[in-house]
Parts: structure tokens; C-alpha cells; sequence
């Protein structure tokens, strides 16, 4: 198998306050822009693939981005799959 499927969350308030921080939101905008991008994503990863969006049966990995943080989370993940011989991307 060539493809390792991924899934990485976080806590919604921890993505509200990126989308506050990063994007320069009110809360209460950035709460309703969070809502609308996972109703988004969910709707278009059930409908390409077949299976429900965010259940781990459904990934190789499954990761809170929210305990290792952006730069973690993808160290993380190139780590295993530097160790599954499943990269060769620089760092």
C-alpha cells in the first residue's frame, strides 16, 4: 500500500483560537467558520470515499495536533513514516 491515511484534529475551541490568532476572526465568526469548514470536509470525505469522516477505523493514523502542535504533529508523522520506509522527503 502506497497511501497512509491521516487523520489529525484537535479540541474545537483549541481551532477556534488558531482561527482567531491566525486569521485575525472575532470568536464568533471563527466558531461559525470552523462549523462550516468541518461540515464541508465531512461532507466531501463521505461522499469521495464512502466511509464516515473522523472514524479511526477509517486511517492508519489518527493524531490531536493540539498536544504536539503544528510543527510537532508533522515531525510526528514524517518521523513514522521514515520508519515505515514510506518517504524520502527532506526535513
Amino acid at each position: 500500500q502506497n497511501t497512509v491515511n491521516v487523520f489529525t484534529y484537535a479540541p474545537f475551541q483549541t481551532r477556534v483560537a488558531r482561527a482567531v490568532t491566525e486569521y485575525g476572526l472575532n470568536r464568533e465568526n471563527a466558531e461559525k467558520d470552523v462549523r462550516k469548514v468541518d461540515k464541508a470536509r465531512e461532507s466531501y470525505y463521505n461522499y469521495h470515499t464512502g466511509n464516515k469522516w473522523g472514524n479511526a477505523a477509517n486511517y492508519d493514523l489518527c493524531l490531536n495536533s493540539a498536544a504536539y502542535g503544528i510543527d510537532g504533529s508533522v515531525d510526528f508523522i514524517l518521523r513514522m513514516l521514515d520508519r515505515e520506509g514510506k518517504t524520502n522527503l527532506p526535513r
